[in-house]
């Protein structure tokens, strides 16, 4: 998995999964639940939002965010806007890398990127 091909809603999912939550689907409903039993939430878990994107693993310093284009303009193709952010361990100095073309998209997959780092998942 990369999370670098993620989307926003990808991204989501797959933290609100890791910090335990379970999405349930029944008749037309969904949840997202805790444990068996629990009432659960209609709301996701994990809002869209740039605060609750910023919040990388214990351990983790936000490094750098920068924005540019990636591509020369052409009369057909107007210039593409990138965001890149990146991030660094406390510990080991190590650096974990996003791109998107949204910074909420990249802070997201950043997120991503460390908590996976942290677990060791490639």
């Amino acid at each position: 998995m990369n999370p670098n091909t993620m989307n926003l809603d990808e991204c989501r999912d797959w933290l609100a999964k890791e910090a335990g939550w379970t999405f349930r689907s029944a008749v037309g409903n969904h949840w997202w639940e805790q444990s068996e039993g629990d009432p659960g939430t209609a709301t996701h878990p994990i809002p869209a939002t740039l605060d609750e994107a910023a919040k990388l693993p214990e351990g983790w310093w936000f490094w750098v965010n920068y924005s540019g284009t990636t591509e020369f303009a052409t009369a057909d193709k107007p210039f593409r806007e990138r965001y890149v952010c990146e991030a660094v361990t406390k510990q080991t100095a190590e650096r974990v890398r996003s791109e998107a073309s949204t910074e909420l998209l990249a802070r997201f997959r950043l997120r991503v990127a460390c908590v996976m780092h942290e677990k060791g998942i490639k």
